[in-house]
């Protein structure tokens, strides 16, 4: 069978666990409408990604489209940037 790759826009955020209220990051996929977490961004990348295959595998299974990936060129991609500061330091948000 002939595949053809697609790459979803993702969104990870920190959240919690509902009912523990345990840390953890929320992966959503606006283009498919799923969601899932991980307790750490791994993880949720990993959930996610497997919530999109099941999602994609249920279009087609039911004869239904499935949606096309965002223009890559209207994605923005956030990221963190891990930088060394005295531990000392105050910060404003500390």
């Amino acid at each position: 069978m002939d595949t053809k790759a697609l790459n979803y826009r993702v969104i990870i955020e920190p959240d919690v666990y509902s009912g523990s209220g345990k840390p953890c990051y929320l992966a959503y996929a606006p283009a498919l409408d799923v969601a899932d977490n991980g307790d750490s961004i791994e993880k949720a990348i990993t959930n996610i990604t497997e919530a999109i295959r099941c999602r994609i595998d249920a279009l087609i299974a039911d004869g239904e489209p499935v949606p096309s990936p965002e223009n890559p060129s209207d994605t923005v991609v956030v990221t963190t940037a891990k930088v060394l500061v005295p531990k000392d330091y105050p910060f404003a948000f500390a």
